[in-house]
């Protein structure tokens, strides 16, 4: 089991799903994840994507989010979800939504409330990444509010070239941050965005 760190839920426990398909993001992590963030806008719309344990979107929850949206396409992770939204009273500020990546984003576009965070923890090894990026640059960004910040796990060996100035479309890279070899990159609007994690503009 794993715990929320802090917030309303702070100390909370979350069960985790069995096996080596899920492998929860740190508290160590998460911890540092939401401080580089910072307060969240209240009320504002998550989708936890790959959500896995939903830790990262049931974090958000806890912290001031006002709604969340947990995409998996392991049952077993659902299940786990769900029961995990349950105990903590949550269940009626979330959606989980049974299916890949890509099929849920190629089913949501132009379908949802703005959102104003977005957190993705694809699989290291499937080639996700770069599919999320072209997506959320083109037919996604119209999903995206105009604060929205979005926040992207990965590890070293699958961050390729990636860096602080990196563009896809109107989203750039304003921040990379390391912690063994988890990378966590995030990324902003920048004809939109005002956040600015390490004071960095975005580049002309």
């Amino acid at each position: 089991m794993i715990r929320i760190v802090a917030g309303e839920l702070g100390g909370r426990r979350l069960r985790t799903p069995s096996g080596l398909h899920t492998r929860p993001t740190t508290e160590r992590v998460r911890e540092a994840l939401f401080n580089i963030l910072g307060e969240l806008r209240p009320g504002c719309v998550v989708w936890d994507l790959c959500a896995g344990s939903g830790a990262l979107g049931m974090e958000a929850l806890s912290r001031g989010a006002g709604q969340a949206v947990f995409v998996d396409s392991d049952a077993t992770a659902c299940r786990v979800l769900r029961q995990n939204l349950a105990s903590l009273g949550l269940a009626t500020r979330a959606q989980v939504v049974e299916l890949s990546l890509q099929r849920f984003l190629h089913s949501r576009a132009h379908k949802s409330e703005p959102v104003g965070l977005l957190l993705c923890d694809p699989p290291y090894a499937a080639g996700e990444l770069p599919k999320l990026l072209a997506w959320l640059s083109s037919d996604g960004a119209a999903c995206l509010a105009p604060d929205c910040r979005v926040v992207i796990e990965t590890d070293v060996r699958n961050r390729g070239d990636l860096g602080i100035g990196t563009r896809y479309g109107a989203l750039v890279c304003e921040d990379v941050r390391r912690y063994g070899d988890t990378v966590l990159l995030f990324w902003t609007v920048s004809a939109l965005a005002a956040y600015e994690p390490s004071g960095l503009k975005p580049p002309a």
